[in-house]
């Protein structure tokens, strides 16, 4: 192999009379002539990498320029080529993205999605090999940091249907959905989670009715009395997870009751009232009760539950009850009515109170037979309650 030089003097180098002492002359002849049969090569072998972005699509672009070779055949001889052939190879770490040969240059770009590489650094590496085995390597580094966010709102006092809302963003993912929103209640477990949705888009406000993986709308009805605990979270779809965000709603379904009073009553007699309830979406909104003197199971008249938040109630109409009740059966005087409703959440209404009077007492006359004698009978009348 013949390398030839590449050289450059300036114009007064070039007229300049040579000072070279006599006794210099043969070792300058010898370099001379070295140079001529081995000459160094044009050193161009460089590699270079850039990538632009750290989320989304990244643009990678990769380039290498390859050393200049004189290949002479046989060697010292002027039958000569030039030879600047050379590979380019691309790596994402360890692993071999592309390579690319060319002759004096070579590129090769790349779109890299940032949605789907894994939280963390990732290394990338051009490596430019020459026609004689020499190489150059240039890295550069992407930092991906694909965390979302995401938030809830308070629904605050609920009743009835309702929803949770909120929003979440994310770093693009190229071609795919970019992350997905868990939603969970009183506790960050699976028993706990109430529904989860994934989303296409960077920019996401959400409501949990209409997650495809959720309940629809929340029935209040059906949560325990007092304030619940909405615990929110999100993963992008590179695994990265969001912090928790949390938001609370009340439960208040205490239910309302009233009894009427019956006054002084006999023989068969009605007790009515109303009810109010919260709704209880797609089931019986509650329980009315009601309790003769002592508020004990043995003197419990009778039960009925209820559909509607808005009910007037009557004893005589439930099918758990004595229909109507018997006046004669009463002792004399005051009697107390007690009532109290339960919603189907278990919660309690106060205890509404009512009286009924009775007075059962009989009326008789005799009448006087005046003088008799023989077989003589004795009449009279009654009057009973």
């Amino acid at each position: 192999m013949k390398r030839t030089p590449h050289w450059s003097i300036s114009r007064q180098q070039a007229h300049a009379k040579p000072s070279v002492k006599k006794s210099a002359l043969p070792a300058i002849i010898v370099l001379v002539l070295a140079l001529s049969l081995f000459p160094t090569p044009s050193w161009a072998t460089i590699a270079s990498i850039s990538a632009s972005g750290n989320q989304g699509p990244i643009a990678l672009n990769a380039s290498a320029s390859f050393t200049t070779y004189q290949h002479c055949n046989p060697p010292g001889s002027n039958n000569c080529t030039e030879v600047n052939s050379g590979t380019l190879y691309v790596y994402q770490g360890a692993s071999l993205m592309n390579r690319v040969s060319g002759n004096g240059t070579a590129s090769w770009s790349t779109t890299v999605n940032g949605g789907s590489l894994s939280q963390g650094n990732h290394t990338f590496t051009a490596t430019a090999v020459d026609s004689e085995g020499d190489s150059s390597s240039s890295t550069t580094t992407i930092n991906i940091d694909n965390t979302p966010t995401v938030t809830v709102s308070s629904p605050g006092q609920v009743q009835g249907a309702f929803d949770i809302t909120g929003t979440a963003t994310f770093k693009e993912n190229v071609g795919g959905s970019e992350g997905t929103v868990y939603v969970y209640i009183d506790g960050q477990g699976l028993g706990n989670r109430y529904g989860y949705q994934t989303f296409d888009g960077t920019s996401v406000s959400w409501k949990l009715s209409q997650f495809w993986q959720g309940p629809g709308l929340l029935n209040a009805g059906a949560f325990s009395q007092g304030t619940h605990t909405i615990y929110v979270n999100a993963q992008a779809n590179n695994g990265a997870w969001s912090d928790w965000s949390q938001a609370t709603f009340t439960i208040d379904n205490t239910p309302t009751v009233t009894v009427n009073s019956p006054g002084q009553v006999q023989g068969a007699f009605d007790i009515t009232g109303t009810a109010t309830f919260k709704e209880n979406v797609g089931g019986t909104e509650g329980t009315v009760y009601v309790y003769i003197d002592v508020k004990d199971l043995a003197h419990r008249q009778g039960y009925q539950t209820f559909e509607g938040t808005s009910i007037s109630w009557k004893l005589s109409d439930w099918y758990w009850g004595p229909k109507m009740l018997n006046a004669g059966g009463f002792s004399q005087g005051t009697h107390m009515i007690y009532v109290n409703a339960q919603a189907n959440n278990a919660a309690w209404s106060e205890w509404a109170e009512a009286t009924f009077t009775i007075d059962n007492t009989p009326k008789v006359t005799v009448n006087s037979p005046g003088q008799v004698q023989g077989a003589f009978d004795i009449t009279g009348t009654a009057t009973f309650k």
